[in-house]
């Protein structure tokens, strides 16, 4: 009895998951790779717990449980994409496309395969090589999350694609490999448009000098084309969506970059302090935009490291 209420509890757990924002406990990008796994977890779980505890689809034929689950995990599927508007979520038809995924693992692993024996292996196989598949972003992007923290006082570099996940874009971003000798360079895209940004958004966000010893932001960057560019460059922190918006409560700066290599400092007490209305909090730094005005033709910058020194 008890193991069914635990059961019954947890299973009310993970679905309360899919209508609520979960804490902000791990980066947002990393939570993105996770919704699908989560809603394979889920429906195999409940998909599970009907194997276990309805005594008819248990020792029900391999068709009778497919078609029952199949025909379960699409009522439940869709009815929660129905509802999930009223909680301020986003209907997605993907989740019902996963749902049926997590329904058909679980058939695969705990259904009646009594007449099936030879194709219980092979499809296992299958059903793992599928989850792993999915998961691969997964773990990609937890181990960008480490080199975040490991190769910190570096906020951005650039050893392979997942790197540019640490990025949001107007335009496109592309990866540019060179040979052992140089570091990668990321290749950004500024397009035709009143404002063109690129920013970015996952790093190591405190940057507090009393604590750490660093005094300067460094950003390197390359112009390909003849003409010097202005680019706006605008920090924020985790307080400026909250309680403070507006040009007085971030910095911004604007600088000139002339053809090829240019590197700019800005002190951290410049972007501390320079704001009008309020000090910006350096141990919680948010994000670092870039933005290009009134082009009249796509533009290419390439970006290098960014780092901290002391």
């Amino acid at each position: 009895m008890l193991k069914k209420i635990a059961l019954t509890a947890i299973s009310c757990l993970l679905i309360t998951l899919l209508f609520i924002d979960v804490p902000d406990v791990i980066p947002l990008r990393l939570m993105l790779t996770l919704w699908s796994i989560g809603h394979i977890v889920v429906f195999s779980f409940l998909g599970g717990l009907l194997l276990i505890f309805y005594p008819k689809l248990k020792h029900a034929s391999l068709f009778y449980q497919f078609t029952f689950l199949t025909i379960s995990s699409l009522i439940a599927g869709i009815s929660i994409e129905l509802i999930q508007p009223f909680f301020s979520r986003t209907a997605q038809l993907e989740d019902i496309f996963f749902n049926y995924i997590g329904t058909l693992a679980i058939l695969i692993y705990r259904g009646n395969f009594s007449h099936f024996k030879k194709w219980k292996l092979t499809l296992q196989a299958l059903c793992t090589a599928l989850l792993f598949y999915l998961m691969h972003p997964t773990f990609l992007t937890a181990y960008d999350e480490y080199r975040l923290i490991r190769d910190f006082p570096i906020l951005t570099n650039y050893y392979n694609e997942t790197t540019l996940t640490r990025w949001k874009t107007d335009g496109t971003l592309t990866l540019l490999k060179q040979n052992k000798k140089n570091k990668n360079m990321m290749q950004a895209t500024f397009i035709s448009q009143p404002a063109s940004r690129v920013v970015l958004r996952y790093f190591n966000g405190n940057w507090q000098p009393d604590a750490q010893g660093y005094q300067q932001l460094v950003l390197r960057f390359f112009n390909p084309h003849e003409k010097t560019l202005p680019l706006r460059i605008i920090i924020t922190d985790k307080h400026y969506d909250k309680s403070h918006s507006g040009s007085k409560y971030r910095f911004a700066i604007t600088v000139q970059l002339s053809r090829g290599w240019s590197t700019h400092h800005i002190k951290l007490t410049d972007i501390e302090q320079k704001p009008q209305a309020r000090n910006i909090d350096l141990t919680q730094i948010a994000g670092i935009d870039f933005y290009m005005y009134k082009l009249k033709t796509a533009v290419t910058l390439y970006i290098d490291e960014i780092k901290l020194i002391k």
